[in-house]
């Protein structure tokens, strides 16, 4: 928790020239950075807040940078706003800590409603997909400043000490997976800086357009994580108590996404092969991401329910979706 919050508004205000209603200031999601809403005039902003030493501030600064890029580009994301100082990231200091300070536009519109099908269906899951194939194919012409760089993808914090396995047989899996992709081609329309988390929870919906937001885990990786890294998240909203529903639900979505990627990216066959590795991938991501964060002290009865369901499906390789995708890569022709 920030002690002197209104210091830091005070010199947000200063570096950004923005009069802060501070009575409409109010703190927002769930995100591993402090994330506040406010009004300048009657329009609503985004801070971000991230008490890291100064040292990550570039670190900052290529996310914002691939951020407006993609803005300048017709991209709806939700853009980052310059200080008076023409950056795009500032620093502020307070006492022992230092903040990094970041200014957002506000995404117009809501989270997608999931039980809306007014809302929830083809043509959202089309625009996802249009949305998504616009970032990779302006990702193959982006080029980050040399001082500046984004992790690859074998540099995740799934790969740091923070996330060590000591469950051997989860370990063994997770290093299969690993294997595996450590052999996959990285050809520039394959590979490139993703968002690495473009989900139904990280864009807004406003009528028939939607904004993209959160770019903070954005590094280099293969296209098609992205695309499964949407499809795992979609799936996930079926209780797995309905497999038929799960099943229909998963290919109604995979092909109206595919279809809307494929409007504005190429994907190769070769890609769609490849889905099921990297729905494991995920599903073991987010299996060492529940894990530490649930105290295994306190862990409810759903949540350890839902782990011992996830470890027993990896360990036994159990799909995560029952799709055929060589039937999915044969309908890839008649999408484009």
């Amino acid at each position: 928790m920030i002690k002197n919050i209104n210091m830091i508004l005070d010199q947000v205000s200063k570096l950004y020239q923005l009069d802060i209603d501070k009575g409409a200031f109010s703190p927002i999601g769930n995100s591993a950075n402090l994330i506040y809403e406010f009004q300048h005039k009657g329009e609503y902003f985004i801070l971000r807040i991230t008490e890291k030493d100064i040292e990550h501030l570039a670190n900052y600064e290529s996310e914002l940078d691939f951020i407006n890029y993609l803005a300048k580009n017709k991209v709806s994301v939700s853009k980052a706003i310059t200080s008076v100082n023409n950056r795009l990231v500032e620093a502020v200091k307070d006492s022992n800590s230092c903040y990094i300070i970041s200014v957002f536009e506000k995404a117009a519109g809501h989270m997608p409603v999931i039980n809306d099908a007014e809302e929830w269906n083809d043509k959202l899951f089309y625009k996802w997909g249009q949305t998504m194939g616009q970032m990779h194919a302006l990702s193959k012409g982006y080029k980050l400043n040399k001082c500046v760089s984004r992790k690859q993808w074998n540099e995740d914090i799934y790969f740091t000490d923070e996330y060590i396995i000591e469950d051997e047989s989860i370990a063994n899996k997770w290093n299969k997976i690993i294997d595996e992709m450590n052999l996959l081609p990285k050809d520039a329309d394959a590979y490139g800086l993703i968002h690495y988390d473009f989900h139904q929870y990280n864009f807004f919906v406003n009528n028939n357009s939607i904004t993209v937001f959160d770019f903070d885990d954005c590094l280099y990786h293969w296209f098609i994580c992205d695309i499964v890294i949407a499809f795992y998240h979609a799936i996930a909203c079926i209780p797995v108590s309905e497999p038929q529903k799960r099943m229909n639900f998963a290919w109604n979505f995979i092909e109206a996404f595919l279809k809307g990627y494929l409007k504005e990216n190429i994907i190769e066959e070769y890609w769609i092969e490849k889905i099921p590795l990297f729905l494991e991938y995920r599903r073991m991501c987010s299996y060492m991401f529940f894990t530490k964060m649930w105290d295994n002290q306190n862990i409810e009865p759903k949540q350890k329910e839902a782990l011992e369901r996830m470890r027993y499906n990896i360990v036994n390789e159990i799909p995560y979706i029952e799709i055929d995708f060589g039937t999915l890569k044969e309908k890839l022709t008649c999408l484009k």
